[in-house]
């Protein structure tokens, strides 16, 4: 069965805030395939655990397997070399927007920021944190320590300490989880040196960040794909990685 007639059947089921989950969804589907369940709660305006619940009411195990279905659901008219070439092109157009001078310029200065730092702590939530961990073991893979960051006790730990000459690397693509955005105003306040990752051009808070690598955000130009903007973070890890290692040899020589 799929996901809008499982909604409708649970319909009598729903408390006020299910049937204004169930509303967003069937109005707008495509903001529920596009976005992680932090954006689409907030989008809905109502809490990750109340979603996460919907979801498990109408039979998912969580929100992750019921976008994958309504994602399904929504391509199903579609042909699988249709989906494949459009997908192919998107994932194309992004890498050329990635291309742009001012994001290469924004990788090297955070680049040489990593090179020049004491310590590095990397910070990243839920999905954010494959991309933490990734970027630490890359690093570690050029002989450079640093920690990824990726559970909210932990974050907090760390944005309250008083080591002005760490480097805090924040991944959020949103830029409006409140734990990262809490930790990155107390880790600026307290004078340490901080970077974000994100795809909002209009983040708040652009005083408390000393640099920014704003990513391409997604359009697919009204289709709907099941593809996960994460994909972005680990390319701009990629681009790091090599203007790290041209550093670290020019030190070398």
């Amino acid at each position: 069965m799929d996901p809008l007639s499982r909604i409708e059947i649970h319909h009598k089921e729903f408390t006020e805030t299910e049937k204004k989950i169930a509303r967003a969804i069937t109005n707008e589907p495509r903001d529920v395939v596009k976005d992680n369940i932090t954006t689409v709660a907030s989008k809905m305006k109502v809490s990750k655990s109340a979603l996460l619940r919907f979801c498990q009411k109408i039979g998912y195990e969580g929100f992750s397997e019921f976008k994958y279905e309504l994602t399904r659901f929504m391509n199903a008219d579609e042909s699988n070399d249709e989906q494949s070439n459009d997908l192919v092109n998107w994932i194309q157009k992004s890498l050329d927007d990635m291309n742009s001078k001012s994001l290469l310029s924004s990788v090297q200065d955070v680049a040489e920021a990593i090179v020049n730092a004491k310590k590095i702590r990397i910070f990243g939530i839920n999905e954010t944190g494959l991309a933490a961990k990734q970027l630490y073991y890359r690093l570690l893979s050029l002989g450079i320590d640093s920690a990824a960051i990726t559970e909210l006790e932990t974050m907090h730990f760390y944005s309250n300490l008083n080591f002005t000459n760490d480097l805090y690397i924040f991944f959020s693509l949103s830029a409006t989880t409140e734990a990262v955005v809490d930790a990155m105003i107390k880790s600026s306040d307290r004078k340490k040196k901080t970077v974000l990752i994100t795809q909002n051009t209009k983040f708040r808070y652009r005083d408390k960040v000393s640099h920014v690598i704003v990513l391409p955000t997604i359009n697919t130009e009204g289709k709907t794909r099941f593809v996960d903007s994460q994909m972005l973070n680990f390319v701009c890890i990629e681009l790091l990685i090599n203007n790290i290692s041209k550093l670290l040899i020019r030190k070398e020589t």
